[in-house]
C-alpha cells in the first residue's frame, strides 16, 4: 500500500530544528577559531580532519608530528602514550588541542538541551556525523534534515487507514465550505478530528483538522 501523511508535526519540527542550528553555530565558531591555525600548519581542511581531532586532538596532533615510527629514547622504546607527555607539539598544534578540548568538555557539561515543551523527549546535542562542509562552513547533511522530518511526519499504516483518512478529509473540506458560507455554524466535530470555535468565543490555538484522533482508532 502506499502510505499517506497525516500529520506533520510543525511546531515539534521547528523546534528540534532550531536547536540543531543553535549547535551547527557553535561548530561554525569552533571552525573559526580553528581556522588561522590549520591554515599556518597548511593541512586541508576536510569534515574527516575535524572529526578526527574532536575524537582525539592530542593523539591527532602527535601523529601529524611525529609520524607512526616506532619511538625510541637513547635505543629504548618508548610508548606512544608516555611520549605524548614530554614531545612538545608546535604552536599552532598547541593551540588546536586546546580549543578542541575546551569544546568537547562544553558538549560533555551539557549532552542535551532541556525541552520546556510538554510530550517531547529532550533535544540531544548535533554531533559531527550530521554536519558537512560547505563552502568552508559547516551544514546541517540532507540526511539529517530529512530524518528529522521524518520523525516528526505520521502516516497510514493501513489500506483502511487510507480509505478513513480520505473520507475524513472529504468531511472537513465539506465543513470549511460550510463554515465559509454560514461562519455561525459553530459546530465542534471532535469525533472526526474537526475542533473549531464559535465565532463569538474568538479563534482557538487548538482550532484544525486532526484526523489522527480517528486513525488511531482504526485497526486491521
Amino acid at each position: 500500500m502506499e502510505k499517506q501523511l497525516i500529520k506533520f508535526k510543525e511546531i515539534h519540527h521547528s523546534n528540534e530544528l532550531a536547536v540543531a542550528n543553535k549547535d551547527l553555530n557553535i561548530y561554525n565558531k569552533l571552525l573559526s577559531d580553528l581556522k588561522p591555525f590549520i591554515a599556518a600548519l597548511d593541512i586541508e581542511l576536510t569534515t574527516e580532519l575535524i572529526t578526527a581531532l574532536l575524537n582525539n586532538p592530542k593523539e591527532y596532533a602527535f601523529d601529524s608530528v611525529i609520524g607512526q615510527n616506532p619511538l625510541t629514547i637513547g635505543g629504548i622504546p618508548v610508548s606512544k602514550a608516555k611520549a605524548m607527555d614530554f614531545v612538545e607539539m608546535p604552536p599552532a598544534w598547541t593551540s588546536i588541542i586546546n580549543l578542541i578540548s575546551a569544546f568537547n568538555k562544553g558538549m560533555i557539561e551539557l549532552p542535551f538541551y532541556k525541552n520546556n515543551s510538554q510530550g517531547e523527549a529532550n533535544y540531544n546535542r548535533i554531533t559531527i556525523q550530521y554536519l558537512h562542509l560547505e563552502n568552508g562552513l559547516f551544514a546541517l547533511t540532507p540526511s539529517f534534515l530529512s530524518d528529522l522530518k521524518e520523525k516528526h511526519s505520521i502516516y497510514t499504516t493501513t489500506e483502511k487507514q487510507n480509505r478513513v483518512l480520505d473520507l475524513l478529509k472529504g468531511i472537513y473540506k465539506n465543513y470549511e465550505e460550510l463554515a465559509a458560507i454560514d461562519p455561525f455554524v459553530g459546530i465542534t466535530l471532535e469525533s472526526v478530528g474537526i475542533i473549531r470555535g464559535v465565532p463569538s468565543g474568538g479563534a482557538s490555538a487548538y482550532d484544525g483538522f486532526y484526523p489522527e484522533r480517528v486513525l488511531s482508532r482504526i485497526e486491521d
